[in-house]
């Protein structure tokens, strides 16, 4: 579902009251004609221009919706990496559980670029001071391309590798894993060795991770099918 806009403090009350009359969470909803019968299981807010404004009230009401559930459920966000408040007001991201930055459609800072390591150091710098540095949310993911779509920053999946474990190493106490764009042609993707760019991504996290300590998720975007999480 993609809300349009909030546009005023009164709509923030709205939204999460539309949800749950339309999409009651965790139940069957025949409400929408023209969707499958099932179970509501997530939110998609594309927010892509307009105010910032009201948008962290918005996500808190959320939150306030989500804790009477007996299931959890989470908030995310995937902004560019060059834009970390054009789009969404700062204190917006201190309501969520997962920021999927995304280096790629970004000259300044796609992964492989000059800027790269710098914007992800800031974006970890800002979560950070946002919600202290103790608090174990919002995790921080690095978003890349799994394939050559024509668009700038996509690297061989052996550089997407290595970038990783770079990534790991700069935010290690706010590092949560890896969004790729997108599963069916991260599938077709292959490295020197002949494995598959989304193979190649679970061993470079997991060669990274402290056993016992750390666990990781990669997420995986599907053109053809929702969110998948492997």
């Amino acid at each position: 579902m993609a809300l349009i806009s909030v546009s005023s403090r009164p709509t923030i009350g709205f939204h999460p009251r539309f949800i749950r009359y339309h999409c009651p969470l965790g139940q069957t909803s025949t409400r929408f004609q023209g969707w499958p019968q099932g179970s509501f299981s997530n939110l998609y807010a594309d927010k892509e221009q307009g105010s910032t404004q009201y948008y962290d009230t918005f996500a808190s009401s959320l939150k306030d919706l989500f804790a009477t559930q007996t299931q959890e459920y989470y908030i995310s966000a995937a902004p560019l990496c060059s834009n970390s408040s054009a789009i969404l007001p700062p204190t917006f991201y201190t309501q969520t559980d997962f920021v999927w930055v995304r280096f790629y459609n970004a000259l300044k800072c796609n992964i492989g670029s000059v800027g790269f390591n710098s914007s992800l150091t800031a974006w970890h710098n800002s979560l950070s001071q946002l919600v202290g540095p103790t608090s174990l949310f919002p995790r921080l993911y690095v978003g890349g391309l799994s394939f050559a779509n024509n668009q700038s920053g996509y690297v061989l999946p052996e550089n997407f590798a290595t970038a990783i474990e770079r990534a790991h190493g700069k935010t290690r106490s706010r590092f949560g894993g890896v969004m790729l764009w997108d599963g069916t042609n991260g599938l077709f993707t292959k490295g020197a060795d002949g494995e598959t760019f989304i193979n190649i991504t679970k061993t470079a996290l997991t060669s990274v991770a402290q056993p016992a300590l750390d666990t990781f998720l990669l997420q995986v975007w599907d053109a053809q099918r929702s969110g998948l999480i492997h």
